[in-house]
């Protein structure tokens, strides 16, 4: 084994090594020089960065003993017992969750020719992977556990902390982190088994995927029969520590309620426990499997750790509509709508939370400029709307743009594809829109079915006016490298006209008739023949790429 083992920790520890290389050459050190002053100037970062870390992790101690004296239970020590037993329990609910579906191994491309495709010691790779890939995950829960420690001290100090107050703070930090350390490694073990034990051979194991559900229904049920009082006081009920002894008897030590050494030694011995079961778990492990998994979300972390945050995106995007998700079932539709079916799944298939904030954006704004109680404060606010819609609505037809040469051979005319590419986030703008206008004539705006009416279409030429930009800006030799332009100032002034010309004439018609219908009417037609003209220019410079 031992020859196996050093085969793979020289590919390892290379890579781990380029990892952390790359922050310290940003530093200033060059992990290639050896002279005598770079070696100094490593002890310096050393130092530095400590002393750093030490008044970072003090100052947020206040913020820990505040939550700990919010949550008043019977003693402080007891809060943070349950704070990190609740935490570690979702953490590794949550692992448990993605290892039933994912591999917890991360080969790379180059791993999977050098790793992967020899005849190597499955299990010398789930150690020594597991080993390269702790610190990234467990340094958050290094830094709370100090922090812990040190609000601990705060709290007993009364607030009145100085400076020969450090050696005390020192100790506790370290005493709560000698403990966690091992447990979070041994919890990260037995998670990893986990998904080491789902790539056995050539099997699937689908039901892992039951496993964390299970758990968290086992677990909600006990904490709802074990206890009694509100969630805090049932999370620190003897049942519920008895239920998750394992954790809680570690921690119960690293807080000070129990003695320090045997929180240690159970904490030691779990994760001995956890070197045993990813050792059995990882004898047949399929490192094929592992790494067809995880390829691309190696490229995503190199991406990220590089700075280039929109490769990782798309990167993220592919993982997403990749051959490794089943086909969809709902049926689709045929001819240009299969272009808005196919829109509609990639945006299903890639939503995320963050997502959501665009359109929030789009919402409170719209809300700000209906309003706002002066023309400078609405016209700022209607000029921000636009930049956002303009944005908006071009996204989805930039991203298919950088695949130019497979949409110029689609069989559809070019003046309904571009309509059918915007189509889903023009309608999701007039929606929010709608909804900011509903709730502003709630909260006592005037003209509500003036601006509602014309909302559609001017949606549809900011969406345009962006469109045209674009398009103005490509050359066929970018367009087939991928390299599509960004909206530029052209759709905005644009799309300013939109707002701006038919909001007079619905002026205009009100100071003459005093009629909002006729008002509304004169803003729709006004804008219907902008919208047309846009979209035949629109259409007009799209042939000419």
């Amino acid at each position: 084994m031992l020859p196996e083992f050093r085969a793979v920790w020289i590919v390892r520890s290379r890579q781990i090594i380029n990892r952390y290389a790359y922050w310290l050459v940003i530093l200033g050190y060059d992990p290639r020089d050896r002279s005598f002053l770079q070696r100094i100037y490593l002890i310096y970062l050393l130092i530095f960065f400590g002393i750093w870390a030490f008044a970072v992790l003090a100052f947020l101690a206040g913020m820990v003993a505040t939550i700990l004296a919010t949550i008043n239970l019977d003693a402080p020590n007891l809060t943070a017992v349950v704070l990190w037993s609740l935490i570690l329990v979702v953490w590794v609910l949550s692992m448990l969750y993605k290892v039933s579906r994912r591999s917890p191994f991360v080969f790379s491309e180059c791993d999977a020719y050098q790793i992967c495709q020899t005849p190597v010691d499955r299990r010398a790779v789930a150690l020594i992977w597991l080993l390269g890939e702790w610190p990234e995950a467990a340094v958050l829960f290094w830094a709370g556990a100090i922090t812990f420690g040190f609000g601990l001290i705060e709290i007993k100090l009364h607030g009145d902390v100085v400076w020969r107050d450090a050696p005390q703070f020192a100790l506790a930090g370290l005493r709560s982190l000698a403990i966690i350390l091992p447990l979070h490694l041994a919890l990260l073990l037995v998670t990893w088994a986990v998904g080491a034990y789902r790539l056995k051979r050539d099997n699937d194991q689908t039901n892992l995927h039951l496993v964390a559900p299970a758990l968290a229904s086992l677990l909600s049920i006990g904490l709802l029969i074990g206890g009694s009082g509100n969630l805090w006081a049932r999370l620190a009920s003897p049942s519920w520590r008895r239920l998750l002894w394992p954790i809680t008897f570690p921690l119960q030590a690293a807080f000070g309620i129990s003695a320090w050494s045997p929180g240690l030694i159970v904490a030691l011995f779990l994760v001995g426990v956890g070197v045993v079961a990813l050792w059995v778990s990882s004898s047949t492990l399929n490192l094929s499997r592992a790494a067809q998994e995880t390829r691309n979300l190696a490229a995503q972390r190199l991406a990220i750790r590089r700075g280039n945050l929109e490769q990782a995106r798309n990167l993220r995007r592919e993982s997403r509509l990749g051959l490794m998700h089943k086909p969809i079932r709902i049926p689709s539709f045929s001819g240009l709508w299969a272009v808005v079916w196919r829109n509609t799944v990639q945006s299903l298939r890639t939503f995320e939370l963050s997502k959501l904030m665009p359109w929030l954006s789009i919402f409170g704004v719209g809300l700000a400029a209906i309003l706002a109680p002066d023309l400078g404060t609405r016209g700022w606010a209607i000029a921000i709307w636009v930049l956002l819609v303009g944005e908006k609505t071009s996204a989805r037809f930039r991203l298919n743009l950088a695949k130019w040469w497979l949409l110029r051979q689609l069989p559809h005319l070019l003046d309904q594809l571009v309509l059918a590419e915007i189509a889903g986030p023009v309608l999701g703008v007039i929606l929010v829109t709608w909804t900011a206008i509903g709730m502003s004539i709630i909260l006592g705006a005037q003209s509500g079915f003036i601006m509602g009416s014309a909302i559609p279409l001017v949606a549809l030429g900011i969406a345009l006016a962006a469109v045209f930009d674009v398009l103005r800006a490509c050359h066929a030799s970018d367009l087939l490298a991928g390299m599509v332009p960004r909206v530029g100032a052209l759709a905005f002034v644009l799309g300013l006209l939109f707002v701006v010309v038919p909001a007079l004439v619905a002026e205009l018609i009100l100071q003459y008739t005093l009629s909002s219908w006729m008002g509304a009417l004169g803003s729709v037609l006004i804008s219907l023949a902008l919208v047309f003209g846009l979209w035949r220019l629109t259409i007009k410079r799209y042939r000419r790429i």
